[in-house]
């Protein structure tokens, strides 16, 4: 019998180990949307604390996206080249670490050096995670698994939103430096709490296993993940075979064909003196007692080892216009999203009318809530049949577009500022859904073998 990797995903279904999966992976992202909230929400109190320059206060609200450029190709060079999931413990346990030294510096050269870490790290460890979730997932899920990603990251600027109101409602500097190291300290919390969790229960992704060879490790990564979803047959078809198995399969692997259209065969045992490992569905082999499977393309699958080889791939004609355009619908949802995000509470600090009696930091809670259900509308649009993606992401581009730029009138007075708070609102529901759904759509273009190698070129321009 033989089995494809993905359909044996397709088998274990979205079960009990994928949603562990993302519930211990969602730390990262929890504690980086609250880490960027504070950081523009307490921005103006530490510059009249500390007396920072301007272009300090910049470089301060800068330093994460820094750190998160430099830390994407990082963990795309790691993660093809090392595996995902211990690129993703190591991001995380730095990440964990970067926001404990944030709370703790003692100036603003010290508060950039950690920021620019976090930021590293936090680079390091979301691109892995979205593919070893995606890999991970059977493919109607793959698009939801990647927001599910993303509402963490708005569940933690929300987390971020309330600490705000109940720390430092008028975002003043007195506020600020009694309480902004509580503030930011608490917003690591959820990777710290969520951290033991992933070195306990992550598997490595078997896609990744099969490219490089380790064609053993993923049949029982397979067979770890049907244990604990409790697939009693995928079980069995991955069970070792004899009793004096010793944590290897009794197979004889080939290398696997590098295509995004050639999906991997994985041909088990038929009888205790046939041999089979990993073939090409769409090549024909000669299968004999004791041998192994050759295919046409063997001797090519052993050229894309190297970060420069793989970029390589990944630049060629057929992926060049994808990378392009994937690079540019990053830059616009990013700068959609994360912009609002840092942008929004400065404009409640210094623009918020008396006579509307809403705190600044309430105002960010009410217009960071907004962020929810753009996010099931990229869920939503993930999956519709009756409009395309492209459509829905053009669309949800030039609604955004227009609503922040009704946003420049909220600072014309009374009525304008009533006018520009919902625009606030819909432009963050709009940019949360295109930030969600961008993702989505790009996340299974590439094939897994260079999946985290490409995933840095598309969001360092996104950065």
């Amino acid at each position: 019998m033989r089995k494809d990797v993905n359909e044996a995903i397709e088998q274990i279904g979205f079960a009990r180990y994928q949603v562990v999966q993302a519930i211990a992976l969602c730390g990262l992202c929890i504690s980086d949307g609250a880490e960027i909230l504070i950081a523009s929400g307490t921005l103006p109190g530490l510059a009249k604390g500390w007396s920072i320059e301007p272009f300090m206060r910049g470089c301060l609200v800068s330093g994460i996206f820094v750190g998160v450029l430099f830390g994407n190709l990082l963990g795309g060079l790691s993660a093809d080249a090392l595996g995902r999931r211990p690129t993703v413990l190591a991001a995380y346990a730095g990440l964990i670490v970067a926001g404990g030294c944030s709370c703790l510096a003692q100036g603003a050269r010290g508060l950039l050096c950690a920021r620019l870490l976090f930021g590293v790290f936090y680079g390091m460890g979301i691109g892995p995670s979205l593919a070893l979730q995606v890999e991970t997932s059977p493919s109607r899920w793959r698009a939801h698994v990647v927001n599910l990603q993303y509402l963490a990251l708005v569940v933690g600027e929300i987390f971020a939103a309330a600490l705000l109101v109940v720390f430092m409602p008028h975002l003043s500097g007195a506020e600020v430096q009694a309480s902004w190291r509580w503030v930011v300290g608490i917003a690591v919390l959820p990777a710290a709490c969520l951290f033991p969790f992933a070195c306990a229960f992550l598997q490595e992704s078997p896609h990744y296993l099969v490219s490089n060879g380790r064609h053993a490790a993923a049949k029982h990564a397979l067979y770890s993940m049907a244990k604990f979803s409790g697939d009693t047959e995928t079980m069995e078809e991955m069970a070792p075979r004899g009793a004096a198995y010793s944590g290897v399969p009794t197979v004889v692997i080939a290398p696997p064909r590098l295509t995004s259209r050639t999906p991997l065969v994985w041909s088990l045992p038929q009888s205790d003196s046939e041999k089979t490992g990993w073939t090409n569905r769409t090549h024909t082999e000669t299968m004999t007692d004791n041998s192994s499977v050759v295919d046409s393309w063997t001797t090519g699958s052993q050229e894309h080892t190297t970060f420069l080889q793989r970029a390589a791939f990944v630049l060629t004609s057929e992926y060049l216009r994808i990378v392009l355009g994937g690079a540019f619908m990053c830059f616009v949802s990013n700068l959609q999203f994360f912009g609002l995000t840092y942008a929004l509470p400065q404009i409640f600090k210094y623009n918020s009318m008396p006579q509307v009696r809403l705190l600044p930091a309430t105002e960010m809670l009410v217009v960071s809530c907004c962020d929810v259900p753009g996010m099931l509308l990229a869920f939503y649009l993930s999956s519709a049949s009756e409009i395309g993606h492209r459509e829905s992401l053009t669309t949800l581009a030039l609604v955004s577009g227009v609503l922040m730029l009704a946003l420049t009138s909220i600072n014309r007075g009374t009525e304008f500022f009533w006018a520009g708070l919902p625009c606030a609102a819909l432009a963050k529901f709009t940019g949360t859904a295109l930030f969600g759904l961008t993702y989505a759509y790009l996340a299974e273009v590439f094939p897994s073998s260079v999946r985290a190698t490409a995933a840095p070129l598309r969001r360092r321009a996104g950065a």
